[in-house]
């Protein structure tokens, strides 16, 4: 992990300052890198898909709490009757069938409303978890068009190297958005590591 930092670091640092490694003595002065940086954060909250997209996830949320809300109003409907009938037989105003009633039905009563609001919670839960999903796909979905559109642009422009400055990685090193004709050179690089592993033996 050290090792590919350091990497990073001399190859980023190296191309920012424009430093070239002469072939031979004949070789002529090329043109300056030119590195281009961006806010991709910025670029991506202004941006009208973005906006359009809160909006119609917050519509979505909302609707979601609209109906939670209503089924919970019904099941405390519910338990506002179920307590109007042990007030009444508390203040020996309720019948003797009601009472009789009350006494065989109020643990079905009590049950049947655990299980339903149990049921509208899970309900809830899970209308959430998956407009979270879907709104981190468009997001990502979104995100992944500037990007593209950035690199079109900049491969428009003439620019060798594109930064997003809005943070950095894992590697604490700041994302390449876009870079002209990039040479991999990882299968040389273990040729490389493979014979240093090769002399050490």
């Amino acid at each position: 992990m050290i090792g590919r930092y350091l990497l990073s670091v001399f190859f980023l640092s190296n191309l920012l300052w424009g430093q070239e490694v002469p072939s031979n003595e004949s070789t002529t002065a090329k043109s300056p890198l030119r590195v281009g940086k961006v806010n991709i954060q910025s670029l991506f909250r202004d941006y009208r898909k973005t906006l359009l997209a809160e909006q119609e996830i917050g519509v979505a949320r909302a609707d979601i709490q609209k109906e939670s809300q209503l089924a919970q109003n019904q099941i405390l409907e519910r338990r506002r009757i179920v307590e109007k009938r042990l007030l009444s037989i508390r203040e020996g105003k309720a019948s003797d069938e009601l009472i009789a009633e009350m006494r065989r039905e109020l643990p079905i009563y009590n049950q049947e409303l655990k299980r339903a609001e149990a049921a509208k919670n899970a309900e809830r839960e899970q209308a959430t978890k998956k407009l979270n999903q879907q709104m981190m796909g468009r997001m990502a979905g979104i995100l992944k068009e500037i990007i593209e559109l950035v690199a079109q642009r900049a491969e428009t422009e003439g620019y060798d190297l594109v930064i997003d400055i809005s943070g950095k990685n894992s590697n604490q090193m700041l994302p390449i958005l876009y870079t002209r004709d990039a040479v991999d050179l990882t299968e040389m690089m273990k040729k490389e590591l493979s014979k240093g592993r090769e002399r050490s033996r």
